[in-house]
């Protein structure tokens, strides 16, 4: 579970990196997370705002 906004929310996030000590699942979907709030964030600048 991921933290968010004060509520917790769940996410199944399916992937090839398999080495579960360099790449904790947690880690991967904070990241995963963080990757879209910026790619959402973007595609707004680029498309409402241009």
């Amino acid at each position: 579970m991921i933290e968010s906004e004060e509520t917790e929310k769940v996410y199944c996030l399916i992937t090839d990196l398999i080495d579960i000590a360099a790449f904790p699942a947690l880690i991967i979907a904070e990241e995963y997370y963080q990757h879209w709030k910026i790619e959402n964030t973007l595609n707004e600048l680029k498309v409402h705002l241009n």
